[in-house]
């Protein structure tokens, strides 16, 4: 699934609505494609409380990991990380991002690099969340509380179970 959000509409280009969760984990495979003019990346959303507002956490073509608390489209940053290896485009890692509590965990490729805890979003969904400059695919997703999978999507039947980023039409400055 190619998650970059083509529209000047809302930076949750692909959203769950209507998940209430509360202590979950979220996997996935993602690649992220090199964008020449700034840093590309990643991003997942956690206790989403609508498309707008929630946790969103960035892995980065930098080698960055952002966490965000956003609200109302704001980003807060809450916490920043490095992971220990060189971060290449185009290569899949496995993603797993965790929700327990008030601690927020993110996993790449089985190690954790990242750890945040923030008592703002006790509940909500999951999505993923791409501005217009950070490209990057997903594939293989996999969402579990208490042990069983909730939620489980190839995305090769259609993404009708999802909301997507939705803009009025506007004059773009160049050819897409």
């Amino acid at each position: 699934l190619l998650l970059r959000a083509l529209t000047k509409g809302n930076d949750a280009g692909f959203y769950k609505a209507g998940t209430n969760l509360t202590d979950y984990s979220v996997e996935f495979d993602g690649a992220i494609f090199n964008n020449p003019q700034m840093c590309s990346g990643l991003g997942v959303l956690l206790r989403a409380t609508d498309i707008t507002s929630g946790y969103a956490v960035f892995l980065n073509l930098d080698g960055t990991v952002k966490a965000y608390k956003r609200t109302n489209n704001t980003y807060n940053l809450i916490k920043l990380a490095k992971v220990d290896f060189e971060v290449i485009d185009n290569e899949f890692y496995h993603i797993k991002a965790t929700a327990i509590g008030n601690t927020f965990t993110y996993t790449i490729n089985g190690k954790a690099y990242l750890e945040f805890t923030d008592d703002n979003y006790p509940v909500g969904s999951f999505g993923f969340c791409q501005t217009t400059e950070k490209w990057a695919v997903a594939k293989n997703l996999n969402v579990e509380a208490n042990g069983s999978t909730i939620w489980s999507d190839d995305f090769s039947q259609g993404l009708d179970a999802y909301e997507f980023t939705r803009s009025a039409p506007f004059v773009s400055d160049g050819a897409k």
